[in-house]
């Protein structure tokens, strides 16, 4: 895994996939960075000299000692950069932010009073849609030429969709009235 967290803006990544502007708790207040790569760990050895004098002798004792490091904290109040070989307990609070905004939004699942809404909605658009077929001269011969065969059929599919407008039920209408296709006299 890699791990950038960078404290003043906010900034965490996470194997290349970053989100700023995010807030937690806990971080050191002279923490700047921190880098980490589980991935691709660094070796780093580090010598000692030292001399022992006994007897009037001098004794130059060298050690050295290698240390496996996968990543390094960068501090802003002048503290040399320190080596980790493992995280330190606050960047939970850094991984917990991230996964939040890595997270998606569970979909709205609509409410009751959503699909009454919706209902009604869509009721009163389709009787705007065919409000010009219940008026009277359009079926009639005397007035239209030609004119509408089966406006009782548009007539009953109006008065359907007046029934849901008026009193839309909370659930998914599975079987809307089907809107009847208009046939004109010749």
């Amino acid at each position: 895994m890699k791990l950038s967290i960078i404290v003043p803006d906010g900034t965490v990544c996470q194997d290349n996939k970053c989100y700023t502007n995010l807030t937690w708790e806990g971080t050191p207040e002279n923490v700047r960075v921190l880098q980490w790569d589980s991935e691709n760990p660094v070796d780093i050895t580090t010598k000692s000299v030292s001399e022992i004098v006994i007897d009037g002798e001098i004794s130059i004792n060298e050690t050295s000692e290698t240390n496996t490091y996968f990543g390094w904290i960068e501090f802003n109040d002048g503290t040399p950069n320190e080596n980790i070989n493992i995280l330190p307990s606050w960047v939970t609070n850094a991984e917990v932010v991230w996964e939040a905004a890595n997270t998606p939004p569970q979909p709205h699942q609509p409410t009751p009073e959503d699909y009454k809404n919706y209902n009604k909605a869509r009721a009163t658009n389709l009787l705007q849609e065919t409000d010009w077929t219940a008026t009277i001269d359009i079926a009639d011969p005397a007035y239209s030429n030609p004119y509408l065969v089966n406006q009782n059929e548009f007539l009953t599919y109006r008065s359907e969709l007046r029934i849901i407008a008026l009193n839309p039920p909370s659930v998914t209408i599975d079987n809307w009235p089907v809107k009847p296709n208009e046939v004109w006299s010749s």
